[in-house]
């Protein structure tokens, strides 16, 4: 729902099944994975959202009664709510899987925005903190103007270090994982990158050596 359709805007195009879902203890997820490596990366300016995109939620369980994902559902929707942000279309669903386990994803996407987060249920965690967790999450990500999500930012940066041209992205906040991640790909690949504050977020340019 996030990641999928970012790496498709460099060209990497990826078929991804969920077979079956795997929650703690015992495990036991399976996924079909095919990815069509490109011959080259390109690159990507997203540095602006250009209207409000709209809000997914996809709520699931496994080996627990329904209402569990339904509750997550509906606490994430309300929280969202109070902040002024509307869920176009909300999803709950009950999946096989070995062990009890439940979890909550958030998303956002159009041609200039790409965002998630996402939330696992644990036993003793009441579902509604699921889905608040989630929530609260995704609004400093949504709320900053931002263009995609810190953990997106960290995927997506080593990549476009090899891209064909400069990229532009609008994260909410530079976190050390992507200060490590753009560290460790300038090693390797000789490209530039440098962050500054726009609005509430900050605009991270990424320029591949020539």
């Amino acid at each position: 729902m996030v990641v999928v359709p970012a790496l498709k805007r460099l060209g990497i195009e990826v078929e991804f099944e969920v077979r079956r879902r795997g929650y703690y203890p015992r495990g036991g997820g399976r996924v079909r994975v095919v990815i069509h490596s490109p011959s080259s990366l390109k690159s990507i300016d997203i540095s602006e959202r250009k209207s409000p995109p709209s809000v997914g939620v996809q709520s699931r369980c496994g080996k627990l009664p329904r209402h569990v994902a339904e509750r997550q559902a509906t606490s994430a929707v309300s929280r969202l709510k109070r902040e002024g942000i509307e869920a176009g279309n909300v999803e709950v669903t009950t999946e096989e899987s070995s062990s009890p386990g439940s979890s909550l994803l958030l998303s956002a996407r159009d041609s200039t925005c790409v965002m998630g987060s996402d939330a696992i249920g644990a036993r003793g965690r009441p579902a509604e903190q699921v889905g608040e967790h989630a929530a609260v999450e995704f609004i400093e990500a949504y709320g900053s103007g931002s263009t995609v999500d810190s953990h997106l930012a960290d995927t997506l940066a080593p990549l476009l270090c090899l891209a064909n041209g400069k990229s532009r992205l609008l994260v909410p906040k530079v976190t050390e994982h992507l200060k490590t991640s753009l560290y460790l790909a300038e090693l390797f690949t000789g490209s530039k990158s440098s962050v500054s504050p726009k609005g509430r977020a900050f605009l991270l340019s990424i320029a591949p050596a020539k």
